[in-house]
């Protein structure tokens, strides 16, 4: 295979960049869809190879081309992977569950990330689906075939049909690990076969699952597909997929200000105490027992790759583009953790940046370090960096025991009433 669109997509992309632009919309939260290389050999037949890996990695060549060129415009690349789904029941339903995700599937996402590789992972989105048609959908693969790969898939939005009737039910499948600690989770909370406009509680009960799983700051409410894979195709109606986006917005509020609701302090107890940490762990790369226990743990973590010798211009950089991944995320107390002296660096950096920034009340920030010999001041030093499981786990309850005693992480419910309705309290 070889790529020749250059001319038609460059067309295509101008006229969309051209409707963003003219209605005001940010570039980097408008998206672009192309195939990715498993798609592409889902639906061509190969009469080159013979061997489908090898059809499927040359087309994954071919594609890198439109990926970075989409990549460039600033808006963000959303593949269409429904070959990791779909592809199970169609080409290759002769093969059992375990020889397609052993075959085909560790291959489709091989194929994606070499397509993918000079393109930022921050700025792609992957769409997994079983396929946008009314149908009975019984031999549909099972999600908890699916959740375990996406961990590996070189994306930041995971987006993964969760709202139909075959399909809602595989939420409980998913586990934390499931997906890196730098990726967001799109479930499909609308339905985008039915014609049946779902109530906006339904949706806020369908965000608060995988929220309960993940996480706020690592769920974003979507739809399952597509309200039409071509243009003839009027099963959902302009009318009707309005409203149901109308339904996903109102259900998104009503999920949000339950999560508010639930942190807000409440007369249980006397002593408000935080109920989730989120954590920007600052660390060159190799920690991987450590990041597993914070995902496992905490609310949300972010992390900061640093190596070591990094030089004060990096250090900065670094800093900065966290800052502004998390200068909004003031839901909770946030704990940035420094491993080695210059991941000690960048937190101690984006303390600064957090305690400096007035645009917006937020929950404190505390800072931790590890292997900084004692540690500098302003932080609680919690030793040498865990390497194992074991340690990793000790160091996370350190972590989390000195964020919950901390003065400003917890205060006397009696001082937001007046002293009269005290009396008699201890």
């Amino acid at each position: 295979p070889k790529y020749t669109s250059s001319a038609s997509l460059h067309s295509s992309l101008q006229q969309v960049l051209a409707a963003v632009d003219d209605a005001g919309h940010p570039r980097e939260r408008s998206f672009y869809t192309s195939p990715s290389p498993g798609t592409m050999a889902l639906f061509c037949e190969d009469r080159c190879f013979g061997n489908y890996e090898a059809y499927v990695m040359a087309l994954a060549e071919e594609m890198r081309h439109e990926y970075e060129a989409i990549a460039a415009t600033g808006m963000m690349l959303q593949v269409d992977c429904p070959d990791f789904a779909m592809g199970r029941h169609t080409r290759f339903a002769e093969l059992s569950d375990a020889e397609f995700k052993t075959t085909v599937l560790a291959l489709n996402v091989a194929a994606v990330n070499h397509a993918l590789k000079n393109v930022d992972k921050s700025s792609v989105r992957v769409h997994v689906c079983w396929g946008n048609y009314a149908g009975p959908h019984h031999r549909d693969l099972g999600s908890q075939h699916i959740w375990p790969v996406l961990s590996k898939v070189k994306a930041k939005y995971i987006l993964i049909e969760a709202a139909n009737a075959r399909h809602e039910h595989e939420w409980a499948y998913l586990r934390p690990e499931h997906l890196a600690l730098d990726q967001v989770l799109v479930p499909g909370v609308i339905a985008s076969c039915c014609a049946t406009v779902e109530h906006p509680e339904l949706v806020a009960q369908r965000i608060l699952r995988f929220v309960n799983i993940l996480g706020p700051a690592r769920v974003v409410a979507g739809t399952d597909c597509g309200f039409a894979s071509t243009a003839k195709n009027v099963s959902i109606t302009a009318d009707i997929a309005w409203r149901k986006m109308a339904s996903l917005v109102e259900g998104a509020r009503i999920a949000t200000q339950r999560l508010l609701d639930a942190n807000a302090p409440v007369t249980t107890s006397l002593t408000f105490r935080p109920t989730g940490v989120r954590v920007v762990l600052c660390a060159p790369p190799g920690h991987s027992a450590l990041e597993q226990e914070l995902s496992r743990r905490c609310w949300h973590v972010q992390v900061v790759h640093v190596n070591q010798g990094a030089g004060a211009e990096k250090i900065k950089a670094a800093a900065s583009a966290a800052f502004a991944e998390c200068k909004w995320s003031i839901d909770f107390p946030t704990a940035v953790l420094g491993i080695g002296s210059d991941g000690a660096s960048v937190g101690q950096t984006l303390e600064a940046l957090l305690v400096g920034e007035k645009s917006c009340s937020r929950r404190p920030t505390y800072r931790f370090e590890l292997d900084t010999h004692g540690g500098r001041p302003g932080c609680a030093y919690l030793g040498a960096a865990p390497l194992t499981e074991a340690e990793a786990a000790v160091c996370v309850t350190a972590l989390l025991v000195g964020v919950q005693n901390s003065t400003g992480a917890c205060f006397d419910k009696r001082t937001l009433v007046p002293k009269k309705a005290l009396s008699g309290l201890p």
